[in-house]
């Protein structure tokens, strides 16, 4: 709902956001050298990067899609237009356009990177480096929060197989 509610250049930093996980800063700080089509990974520089910390992102199919379709000259900027403060007012109309709720920020865009990531499997390390977190903990700490559907989904997931064991003493 909110891709269908966003177009052009904001369309394409929603669509960026969703694909690599990156904050908003660090998008708004990204320059087209860092970005390799060829090797498929965006570079965020330890300037541009929270603490200081740079880290490799690999594009994806769909975020490939995004940059083949992006108009104008690679050079400079990705996002020359925008500033921290029209992004974010900018994504709030985008948001109640799409009849999403208050408590949506650009920040979610992460959240939801990181959630699908989980939620398809991917071991929270892989998610934590990703992200550009310090340790495993602060990933958990904000992204693994517990789905009912899943624990329950979860614990159907157990098949101990056989009669028990009448041999054992139990005590």
């Amino acid at each position: 709902m909110l891709l269908d509610a966003a177009t052009g250049d904001y369309r394409r930093f929603i669509e960026f956001l969703l694909n690599t996980g990156c904050r908003r800063n660090e998008a708004l700080g990204m320059r087209w050298e860092d970005v390799d089509m060829g090797r498929r990974q965006i570079v965020v520089r330890s300037e541009v990067g929270k603490m200081g910390k740079r880290r490799t992102i690999p594009i994806n199919d769909e975020l490939m899609r995004v940059f083949s379709d992006w108009p104008g000259k690679h050079a400079g900027l990705l996002f020359p237009k925008f500033g921290p403060n029209q992004i974010s007012m900018a994504f709030r109309r985008i948001r109640k356009e799409a009849g999403l709720p208050d408590g949506i920020c650009v920040h979610s865009l992460r959240a939801t990177f990181a959630c699908h990531l989980i939620e398809q499997g991917i071991d929270i390390y892989t998610v934590s480096r990703l992200l550009g977190h310090s340790s495993v903990t602060v990933t958990g700490k904000h992204y693994l929060a517990l789905d009912p559907a899943h624990a329950k989904s979860a614990v159907n997931s157990l098949n101990y197989t056989g009669p028990p064991d009448s041999s054992r003493n139990e005590q």
